[in-house]
């Protein structure tokens, strides 16, 4: 099944994912979410709501710790309290 790439390619989690050579498909089986949900993250219609596993996945798949999986959605640190 051929998924959709964003568009939005200036977005740091994009860039990234792009970077890596991965699918949202990826992204979002590791992350244990729809490829909607990727999607949703590249658009920046919504930030990511993930479980501890989640997101130690998707640390795993991009070979980051949590505070850089962070740093890919800058929107999402300057909200968090």
């Amino acid at each position: 099944m051929m998924v959709k790439q964003s568009r939005n390619e200036g977005h740091p989690f994009v860039k990234r994912r792009l970077e890596m050579g991965l699918t949202q498909g990826e992204v979002a089986s590791a992350a244990g979410v729809s490829i909607r949900s990727v999607q949703a993250w590249e658009a920046g219609q919504h930030t990511p709501k993930l479980t501890l596993d989640g997101v130690a996945n998707l640390c795993d798949l991009f070979d980051c710790s949590v505070r850089e999986l962070a740093g890919y959605f800058p929107d999402y640190q300057a909200r968090a309290v």
